[in-house]
């Protein structure tokens, strides 16, 4: 078991690492994806209550077997009230997008995850942002990977996710952690950030990898910040 507490600040660089003879290994992506799977797209300009269905494209709020897109710019406010299941996220999905969770309960959650993702038929660079707050819990189950900065192409990333005080992310579905990846080309670079400030992160199984190029020639950054007394834990191999 690796643990970071109160440690003031890591911050971990992939900066062209085959010309000093070292090989980046490929990540597999896998999750499972129910068969009656939607793409459903935040469609509400500004801030909104991400539990109104008028706010997505199919004028209902997105299901567990979906995956809630957000990526107008817009920025959804999710708060949580005992315990509920809901959507996978692609946070800033070739575009900008911004998740605020809130209200002190606990949401769980499965499949891939995306904070900042830009695929490489998109048109436009993904910044996705993801904040934590108000003593509240979301908690990744059953299958898939959380990716934090996944970036295609040339257009690069930008993917920050924030824990705060009393609140936790719980990673328990098996999959990776992934801050920082890309197998795109060009000089736009992806970053994936992630801060614990007074929150706890725990990563349960599987492991946490940071700064990683499958293939391409773009730089890649991988930052993990703890203040305010925030907890880190990881329960496998960590690869940087």
């Amino acid at each position: 078991m690796l643990s970071f507490r109160q440690v003031p600040r890591i911050r971990l660089h992939r900066w062209w690492l085959e010309q000093a003879g070292v090989a980046l290994a490929a990540v597999a992506v896998m999750s499972s994806v129910p068969s009656d799977a939607a793409d459903v797209s935040w469609i509400a300009t500004g801030s909104g209550n991400f539990s109104t269905g008028t706010n997505w494209s199919t004028g209902t709020v997105p299901g567990v077997a979906d995956s809630a897109i957000i990526r107008n710019g817009g920025t959804a406010v999710l708060t949580l009230a005992g315990t509920s299941a809901g959507p996978r996220f692609s946070i800033g999905q070739d575009g900008e997008g911004t998740l605020l969770i809130g209200g002190g309960g606990t949401a769980s959650t499965t499949g891939t995850s995306y904070i900042g993702r830009s695929q490489s038929t998109g048109t436009a660079a993904g910044t996705g942002t993801l904040v934590i707050d108000g003593s509240s819990t979301l908690r990744h189950t059953t299958s898939g990977e959380l990716f934090i900065g996944d970036g295609s192409g040339t257009r690069g990333v930008q993917g920050t996710m924030t824990v705060k005080a009393g609140s936790t992310y719980d990673h328990a579905s098996g999959g990776n952690v992934v801050i920082g990846r890309t197998n795109g080309s060009g000089t736009n670079a992806s970053t994936g950030g992630l801060t614990v400030a007074g929150g706890a992160f725990t990563i349960a199984s599987n492991e946490l990898v940071v700064g990683s190029r499958t293939s391409g020639t773009a730089s890649v950054v991988g930052t993990i910040t703890l203040t305010d007394g925030g907890a880190f834990a990881v329960n496998n191999w960590t690869k940087f």
